[in-house]
């Protein structure tokens, strides 16, 4: 028994519903995990979210009795069902003490716990995949009309997700996926009679009361490796916890301490700070409060009360040396955080400091919620503090300044396990340091502060010596090829100090050199690198290394510390992946800079090992009728192709517009909004077309071809000229551009769906499942390739899939009767 032969617009509006309720879970969750897990997982989840939908179409292929006597009552069971599994899946991942970056120690336990992780993750997209692909079944003739209304209701889901999360939370934003989605089981009982809509309407309500429980008991906690995981464990209680705030871009949270005076020696008193003054810290040093970034990333609030002889702990940092360098400089931060480099500019006579933070919310809670506390520092004259993303608000600058400072807001714990292996970062690029140097004075000073290693038992300092390979490659893109004339490096005294990088416009003076050579000595840090210096040390020879051999010089450490570039932004990618597998234990204690990679191919193989079980080996067991199907290797090639073209260029198209949004999740939400929307336009159009369909494949790629060569050669040039124009507007470009490429690919399946009816109509599992086998492998497979190649390999090497995938559907094509 089918659905009615009318088309009721509930079956219609239900579908919408329900992509709409999981893309919404889908972006949640990146968000949830960035917290509770790292930024990359990301990934995790869309392939996840992919792996339910393949697996649905699998199971109802092979076991039809899912689809039930009566289709539209189990649609409506099926909807209610994801959602109590998102609910569910909330509580669990609250719960379950999974920590990625322990695998290696404790197997035992993290495999599993990973494993419970992805299958509350995969459990209510598979749901929700369930009710797409009865939709399907039940109305094939319509796959036009079905899938434009799933694409369009998942675009909606994207949209809504950076509006929904900031009042909800994002554990409410879940629960909220689940009334959705709960409610599209509403609309899909109402094509039956008020009588059918009972038990649906009362699972809206269970969903929704079992989501509000859910909330008020899941308390979600960040990774032991997390900065964050000591202040919420505590059990002392010395912590004050003020407020945490949930937004697209951060889970943010601001922490004191109950006897403030206990704060004076932490955080830069005892990191960064001359040892002949730190005894002083307990009495001189000003109080503190922290805002933390997902758990990590601490920004630290100073107490401050307007006298600066309360500020005598800023002249004994490390932050202090570019300061020695002029008087009364014009200075740009990025990367305010809670305003440390701010109060470091007024305790050292700036004339005026603008400061560039990405959080919204923290700007808020230094000059609204802890203003008193802070000094109203960003109330005061010489104060210009913008909220927004480092790069874009630079370029919408004519300003040139002084000093640019950046102390890296990465914290060292993160920097030690591996765990930011994955994380792309724009401001970490060849392309971000000559923007920067294009806002200097001539005579001005870009200063770059990170944590690094000083001793070999600590490993090998990559993060600045990859960090001075970004100043190199700046200076040659600009014809300057004496970087050991433009460069001091200057360390604290710590065994893990922190580093201060300095790249000038303009040759050190000798007066300069020497002013670096006194305050560091007086502090009693370390000088790595100095002008008309040659140091003993592996950063004063690799910046007196001729251009020509500095590829022979990085290529006695076995480890990646070549430049990045905004196309394949991975910083903290070190390890090259054919030498994942060994102990460079003269480079790497405890080998942890492989730690993320080595979970990405974990992850990807446990991708194809979940997609073989749940899509493949069902269909193969229960429905090989379907490669009976004249041909069959062609179009399997064909819907093999187009999932693993689609989801390359959906993650790099995602990762190349992060540069251009600022904000990872909005560029997720632009991208996905703008691809999944367009498609479903292009899927719409697909019914009206006279063409058969595959004579069309070859125009369809040809469009698809020139759009995306035309992307990899001006898209980068696109961003350059207009990364300064209001994030609003750059949202409509976004999406403008994404348009056409959107609509092209979007008729690329259900052309293919056509083909293969008309040839065997048992075919249609084996493509719905092979499409999903690829995406659930590309998610992960795409960061891999970007990592080593860049996405500019990725897309056109989609672009290479899709063309195999069209030319094995033409040759299987032929074979068909007319």
């Amino acid at each position: 028994m089918t659905l009615p032969d009318r088309d009721h617009p509930s079956l219609y509006l239900g579908v919408s519903l329900v992509s709409t309720a999981v893309l919404l879970l889908q972006i949640t969750l990146t968000r949830i995990f960035s917290f509770s897990l790292w930024y990359h997982f990301a990934y995790v989840t869309i392939s996840v979210a992919l792996l339910g939908y393949g697996a649905s179409g699998a199971f109802l292929a092979v076991f039809p009795g899912l689809e039930g006597r009566l289709p539209a009552r189990r649609l409506s069971v099926y909807a209610v069902g994801s959602g109590l599994a998102m609910v569910l899946g909330l509580v669990v991942f609250a719960n379950v003490p999974f920590h990625p970056f322990q695998i290696r120690k404790d197997p035992m336990h993290q495999v599993p716990y990973m494993l419970v992780y992805y299958a509350a993750a995969a459990v209510p997209f598979f749901l929700a995949g369930l009710c797409i692909a009865l939709a399907l079944k039940t109305r094939s003739e319509r796959v036009s009309r079905l899938y434009f209304f799933d694409l369009v209701g998942a675009g909606v889901g994207c949209l809504i997700v950076v509006f929904l999360i900031p009042p909800l939370t994002a554990p409410g934003a879940v629960v909220a996926a689940g009334t959705l989605v709960a409610l599209a089981g509403v609309l899909f009982a109402s094509g039956e009679g008020r009588g059918a809509l009972v038990v649906p309407a009362v699972g809206v309500v269970g969903v929704a009361l079992l989501g509000l429980g859910a909330l008020s008991r899941a308390e979600f906690l960040p990774g032991p490796e997390k900065f964050l995981y000591v202040f919420m464990t505590d059990t002392a209680h010395q912590i004050r916890h003020y407020s945490s705030h949930w937004s697209p871009i951060f889970r943010s949270d601001v922490l004191g301490w109950e006897d403030e005076e206990s704060s004076r020696t932490m955080s830069y008193a005892s990191w960064g700070i001359s040892p002949y003054w730190k005894a002083k810290a307990a009495t001189r040093a000003p109080k503190l409060r922290m805002v933390t970034h997902d758990g990590d990333a601490s920004a630290v609030i100073y107490n401050f009360d307007g006298d600066l002889s309360k500020l005598e702990m800023f002249d004994n940092l490390i932050l202090k040396t570019p300061y020695v360098l002029s008087d009364r400089p014009n200075v740009l931060v990025i990367g305010v955080g809670g305003g440390t480099d701010i109060v470091n500019a007024i305790s050292n006579h700036a004339s005026h400091v603008t400061g560039v933070e990405l959080d919204p919310y923290t700007v808020r809670v230094v000059k609204v919620d802890h203003a008193d506390f802070a000094g109203h520092i960003y109330d005061r004259p010489d104060v210009t503090i913008i909220a927004g993303e480092g790069r874009s608000t630079v370029r919408r600058s004519n300003a040139q300044y002084d000093l640019i400072q950046m102390t890296g807001v990465d914290t060292l714990a993160a920097l030690s396990t591996g765990a930011y292996v994955l994380s792309e970062s724009y401001l970490y690029t060849t392309e971000a340091m000559g923007e920067l140097l294009d806002h200097l004075t001539p005579n001005g000073a870009l200063s770059i502060v990170v944590g690094d290693t000083a001793v070999p038992s600590l490993g090998f300092p990559r993060h600045t010596i990859r960090q001075l390979s970004l100043f190199m490659e700046a200076l040659h893109q600009r014809g300057i090829d004496d970087p050991a004339s433009r460069i001091a490096v200057v360390a604290s005294a710590e065994g893990v100090p922190q580093v201060d990088m300095i790249l000038k416009m303009s040759p050190f003076t000798a007066g300069e050199s020497l002013r670096i050579r006194d305050f560091a000595g007086r502090m009693g840090f370390q000088v790595w690198a100095l002008p008309n210096a040659a140091l003993q040390t592996v950063h004063s020879q690799y910046v007196r290394t001729p251009r020509t051999e500095r590829a022979a010089f990085l290529a006695q450490y076995p480890l990646n510390l070549t430049a990045t570039s905004d196309d394949s932004p991975f910083f903290f990618n070190f390890y090259q992946w054919r030498n994942l597998g060994k102990n460079l234990t003269e480079v790497d204690v405890g080998h942890t800079l492989a730690t993320g990679q080595l979970i990405l191919a974990l992850i990807l193989l446990v991708s194809i090992f979940s997609s073989t079980v749940l899509i493949l080996m069902p269909l193969f067991a229960f429905q090989r009728q379907g490669l009976r199907t004249q041909g069959k290797w062609g179009f399997i090639t064909f819907f093999l192709a187009i999932g693993l073209g689609y989801i390359f260029i959906e993650i790099s198209f995602v990762q190349k517009f992060v540069l251009f949004l600022g904000y990872p999740t909005y560029s997720l939400t632009v991208v996905l909004f703008s691809l999944l929307t367009y498609s479903g336009v292009g899927s719409a159009l697909t019914a009206r077309m006279k063409r058969p369909p595959e004579q069309r494949l070859l125009l369809l790629y040809g469009g698809l071809a020139a759009l995306g060569l035309l992307y990899v050669v001006a898209l980068t040039p696109l961003f350059h000229a207009l990364l300064g124009t209001p994030f609003s507007l750059r949202v409509i470009i976004a999406s403008t551009i994404l348009a056409p490429l959107g609509l092209v690919m979007g008729m690329f399946f259900p052309s293919g769906i056509q083909i293969v009816r008309r040839g065997n109509v048992s075919f249609v599992p084996w493509a719905w499942g092979v499409n999903g086998c690829a995406s659930v492998v590309a998610t992960v497979l795409s960061v891999m390739l970007a990592m080593s190649h860049g996405f500019r390999f990725v897309t056109l090497l989609a672009l290479a899939v899709y063309l195999v995938g069209v030319l094995g559907m033409r040759v299987s094509a032929a074979k068909l009767p007319a």
